[in-house]
Formats: C-alpha cells, sequence, structure tokens
C-alpha cells in the first residue's frame, strides 16, 4: 500500500486547556504545528487530509466535527473514519509535530505487512493509540464505546486485532506537547533543529 490510498486525519480539535491555546496555531520554526504535519502529509502524498474538529479552513484539506459532542478522541475518530475516502487511515496528534517522515513509512509498511485492523507505535514500552493506522471500518467498534459518554481509546482498541511496531530512540519525535512548560521545554531543545 502507498500513501496515495491512505487518508492522513489530524486530531486537531481538542480544548487545549492544559496548554491555554490552540495546540494547532502553536509556532516553530515561523510555520504553526498543523502546518507542519499538513506539509509532511502532502510530500508523502496521502490521498486526502482530514482535520477532526478545526474550525478553520485549510486549502486541500477538509474539517470533519464529531457527531457525538464531547467524547474526547474517540469521537473525532468515529467522525472522520466515517468521512474517509479510504480504506486505511493514518491517525496523528496536532501536538506532534516532529513524528518524521521515516516513521511514518515504516508505520505504514508494518500495516501493510501486519494485515490487521490497527497498528500502532510503541516505543519504551509505551504504545500510543494516536500515532497509528485504523482501518475506517473500525468507526462500528469505537461507537458502541462513547454512544453513552467518552471512553478511553484503549477501550475501543481491546475490541480490535492491534499490530505492534516498536521503534527505540524515537521519544523525542513522539513527543505530545500538551503544556505551557513542554512547549518551552521543546523550544529550547529544538531550537537550532530544521523542521522534519
Amino acid at each position: 500500500m502507498e500513501f496515495n490510498n491512505c487518508s492522513l486525519i489530524i486530531l486537531a480539535g481538542g480544548k487545549s486547556s492544559r496548554m491555554g491555546r490552540n495546540k494547532a496555531h502553536l509556532r516553530w520554526k515561523a510555520k504553526c504545528f498543523l502546518d507542519i504535519i499538513i506539509e509532511k502529509g502532502k510530500s508523502l502524498g496521502f490521498g486526502e487530509i482530514i482535520l477532526s474538529g478545526y474550525r478553520g479552513k485549510v486549502s486541500d484539506c477538509f474539517s470533519v466535527e464529531d457527531e457525538l459532542k464531547e467524547r474526547g478522541p474517540l469521537g473525532g475518530l468515529h467522525a472522520c473514519f466515517k468521512a474517509a475516502s479510504f480504506e486505511d487511515c493514518f491517525v496523528i496528534t496536532v501536538d506532534s509535530p516532529l513524528v518524521s517522515p521515516d516513521t511514518m513509512k515504516k508505520l505504514l509498511n508494518e500495516h501493510t505487512k501486519g494485515g490487521n485492523e490497527v497498528t500502532l507505535l510503541k516505543h519504551e514500552e509505551k504504545t500510543e493509540p494516536l500515532i497509528g493506522i485504523y482501518k475506517r471500518e473500525f468507526y462500528r467498534k469505537i461507537y458502541p464505546v462513547i454512544k453513552k459518554g467518552s471512553a478511553p481509546v484503549f477501550r475501543a482498541l481491546d475490541r480490535a486485532e492491534v499490530t505492534i511496531l516498536e521503534i527505540e530512540g524515537i521519544e523525542k519525535e513522539i513527543l505530545n506537547i500538551n503544556t505551557k512548560d513542554a512547549y518551552e521545554e521543546f523550544l529550547k531543545e529544538n531550537e537550532n533543529n530544521r523542521a522534519v
């Protein structure tokens, strides 16, 4: 499978309450996080780019609102999978701008080889439920989990056949920037590095 047969879903609809401002608009090297990930998606040739919960307009992308409100990331995944044009959906959070094209390619290769519903990244014994590839039909398994309220992503994943790709040494790539302190630390550590 190639990226052009895959949807890229960027989870960009969170409340950013711990950050105090929209994480999609955080800036690094004169670009916002959302633009960094979109540019990466375009360079890899994804068949389409879907923005989950993003209220702005971005050319060559389309935004999808949650059907079931206040359901957290699973609500975003549920709506975006239903809207996706492709069978396979690559999911990434907007606060992970450093995930490299190389890591994304490895994940896609593992997903193609593994043949399961879901393929997720793992590093240092931690599995990342929001950086991975899902079959679009997985929305059918999400719905029963969130129809009455929000739930952790792993509760839906308990219903899935999951392939895990473990990659060592990618901790800085996978960093989720959720707080003001984490953002300041990120800027300090990466001030001399180019955007990937």
